[in-house]
């Protein structure tokens, strides 16, 4: 590898911001990553991304949705009703 040349090109980055800012509108989980690139992604955090971009998908269709309360460890984060309780 030649260590001159960078790895993204300065003239791409519009493009590239462009098409990242498209992807995270579409799904949370990019959303997630771009603005907390250093978070860690345990499968916790993957299963609430996952039920979000469902709540998310059908509130946008326009789908009745069922809410639950979920409590964990103090803090309060509203679900939808088919989400997994474990």
């Amino acid at each position: 590898m030649n260590d001159d040349q960078p790895l993204i090109k300065t003239d791409c980055l519009d493009v590239i911001t462009a098409v990242n800012a498209a992807m995270a509108r579409e799904s949370f989980a990019v959303f997630r990553r771009t603005i907390r690139p250093d978070m860690l992604w345990s499968p916790f955090v993957g299963l609430i991304t996952g039920e979000l971009q469902k709540f998310h998908e059908a509130f946008v269709a326009g789908k009745p949705h069922h809410q639950i309360p979920v409590s964990r460890g103090g803090a309060e984060l509203v679900l939808p009703a088919t989400a997994h309780r474990g």
